[in-house]
């Protein structure tokens, strides 16, 4: 018998038609490969969750009426409009910076007022021959969001031999750290072995209170005619500082349409 031999012709033509079938295999594999890899790609996108917890800046209160608010957008848009907490009632004001959450269904505000309870005894001198404290102290600070600061100070001399002079600053930031208002509340002057106690209050005007997070409060020595900022600074020493918490209520409308839940609130930590 003889072996039967294919012409090379006929071999060379069954080769290339053998691997156009296997090239047009692995295209079309891969295709296939490249829109499931596309289409879990769009899956996952699609159901990555939007974060509730996560709020972003809004803009300001505009209007309080009642327990209603509306806020404006910083950006073109449209207003907000919430109901917040009962026990909030006189303490939300028009010019509170509110934060909205990512998925839109509720806000965050400074709940006010803002109160530091008291502050550290502070020593901001002492007397120059028997070297007696001369210390200032300060306690129930409240600050609300119309601009209304109070609080009380005690000057104390513990020298037998001299009195001084004692000045308390009230410093304001906003949630970021930032300042936005500081005044000298308190200038007062004693006696050697002499203690005087004092409630004070001031008013900050009210777009700058409204933006306030934190209170901070100094204590210095020097006389009244120093009332700049600027000239009092590097003799004042922090004396106490409180960051204040956020209040939280759901979004009742937005932009004139239906939103999420009505009423409810929660308070959250400053952060």
């Amino acid at each position: 018998m003889y072996a039967h031999r294919m012409s090379p012709i006929y071999l060379s033509a069954a080769l290339a038609a053998l691997a156009t079938i296997l090239w047009q295999d692995e295209s079309a594999a891969q295709v296939t490969d490249r829109r499931t890899s596309t289409a879990s790609n769009v899956s996952s996108a699609a159901a990555a969750p939007i974060l509730p917890g996560v709020f972003r800046p809004f803009g300001t209160i505009s209007e309080v009426n009642g327990l209603q608010a509306k806020a404006r957008p910083a950006s073109p848009g449209g207003e907000i409009q919430f109901t917040y907490p009962s026990d909030l009632q006189g303490n939300v004001a028009p010019k509170q910076p509110v934060s909205i959450s990512m998925d839109g269904t509720r806000v965050r505000f400074t709940r006010f007022p803002l109160i530091l309870d008291e502050t550290k005894s502070t020593e901001v001198g002492q007397g120059s021959v028997s070297k007696g404290a001369f210390l200032v102290k300060t306690k129930n600070v409240r600050v609300s969001p119309g601009g209304m600061i109070t609080g009380e100070t005690t000057v104390k001399s513990e020298d037998e031999l001299e009195g001084f002079t004692g000045v308390v600053w009230v410093e304001l930031r906003d949630k970021d750290g930032n300042p936005v208002y500081h005044k000298r509340a308190l200038c007062r002057g004693v006696n050697l072995s002499q203690s005087q106690h004092e409630s004070w209050s001031i008013s900050a005007p009210p777009d700058s209170a409204a933006k306030a997070h934190q209170v901070v409060i100094h204590h210095g020595r020097m006389g009244c005619s120093r009332d700049r900022w600027d000239e009092a600074l590097d003799k004042l020493k922090k004396a106490g500082e409180v960051a204040g918490t956020f209040a939280e209520a759901y979004v009742a409308s937005q932009g004139g349409s239906a939103g999420g839940q009505t009423g409810g609130s929660t308070t959250q930590p400053s952060r």
